[in-house]
Order: structure tokens, then C-alpha cells, then sequence
């Protein structure tokens, strides 16, 4: 990064290799481009796992919507949900939250039980209580609706981290270009000043 930038290490390399005559400034534009392209590469790695992130809350979320969809039964004047599909018995059941690996953009998923957001909805319960009362696999539908409200508070979560990460990409894009317009610029001046001394030497 730039903190290990000195004077020396500027003035040794601008005598060979791809800074081979030019001046302290222009090497520090080229190293400034250097440190945004790494920045920029970073921040579109993170970008790639929020999506990815999102998708995989969006799914779930729309899973456990369709179900709030499906048929219910009362059960002691409480109102309860029919579970059938045995992905979706695995979403409602799951204690998971979904991790953004920032450096590879791969989405895992981690078991949190602390964690109120991915919590369960006491299946195993739900489950006997249908049982006993001959309606197979359900669970309460107040207790489903809540799950979905926490995932979507852990969705809006990510957008806001998404958002702030877009920022900071479009910023740092702008100070890039910055950087590559300034060191066009003394690339330029340094090009016209040798070609003025080529033609006061030639005249």
C-alpha cells in the first residue's frame, strides 16, 4: 500500500523498469492508479458476495411467504400453518445465517444460535403438537411471519452495506480517474519539453 512508500524507494525505482524516466510525481500518480486498482478489485469481490448474499435471503424469504399462503388449521384457538414441502421444512427449521466472504465472493452459511435473526421456530413443538392433533407437520403461523419479518431485517441490512460499498466504488473510481488525468497530463508536459529540446538542439 502507500504507508510503505519512501523517498528512496521513489527515486530507485524511477530509474529502470516501467518507470524508467519519469519524474517523482508521475510515479506517484502510477502508484496511486496501482492502489485504486487494488481497492477497486476488493470492492467489486464484496459486491459479487452481497448479491449473492441478498439472492439467497430473497429465497428463503419468498419460501416462507408461499406458506403463509397455504392452508391452515386451529389448533387450542391458535392459528397454524401446513408444512409439507421437506426444502421448506429445512428453511423453517434451519438455524443459519448467511455470511458474505469478501474474499472470494462465495456465500456461506453458519449456524448461530445466539443470533435472534436465525433463530428456529421451535419445529420439533410445532411438530408433535400437529401430530397429537392428527394434522401432520405445522407450524404457527404468528411464529412464521415473525421469521420472515427478522430475515427481512437482516436483508435490509445487507442493502445498506451494498449501498455504502457502491458509494465508495463510484469514489474511488473518481479518484482513479483523477489520478490517470494528472498523470497524463505531466507524461504530456514531460513529452513536450523533451521534443522542445530535440528541435532547440536541432535548430
Amino acid at each position: 500500500m502507500l504507508e510503505s512508500i519512501t523517498p528512496q524507494s521513489l527515486q530507485s525505482s524511477s530509474g529502470t523498469g516501467f518507470f524508467s524516466g519519469l519524474d517523482s510525481m508521475a510515479t506517484i500518480q502510477i502508484l496511486l492508479i496501482q492502489d485504486y486498482d487494488l481497492q477497486l478489485r476488493h470492492l467489486a469481490t464484496g459486491m459479487r458476495s452481497f448479491k449473492n448474499v441478498k439472492q439467497a435471503y430473497r429465497k428463503d424469504i419468498e419460501a416462507l411467504q408461499q406458506a403463509l399462503l397455504g392452508a391452515t388449521v386451529k389448533i387450542d384457538k391458535k392459528e397454524y400453518v401446513r408444512v409439507e414441502n421437506a426444502d421448506l421444512k429445512k428453511i423453517v427449521n434451519q438455524k443459519r445465517e448467511y455470511q458474505a466472504n469478501l474474499a472470494t465472493g462465495e456465500v456461506r452459511t453458519e449456524a448461530k444460535g445466539s443470533d435472534k435473526l436465525v433463530q428456529e421456530l421451535e419445529w420439533s413443538a410445532d411438530k408433535d403438537i400437529g401430530q397429537k392433533k392428527g394434522k401432520g407437520d405445522v407450524v404457527e403461523k404468528e411464529k412464521l411471519q415473525q421469521k420472515i419479518d427478522l430475515l427481512n431485517e437482516r436483508l435490509d441490512q445487507y442493502n445498506e452495506q451494498s449501498e455504502l460499498t457502491s458509494l465508495k466504488l463510484q469514489s474511488l473510481t473518481n479518484q482513479r480517474k483523477v489520478a490517470f488525468e494528472a498523470l497524463s497530463n505531466l507524461i504530456g508536459k514531460q513529452s513536450d519539453t523533451l521534443a522542445s529540446i530535440v528541435r532547440n538542439i536541432r535548430g
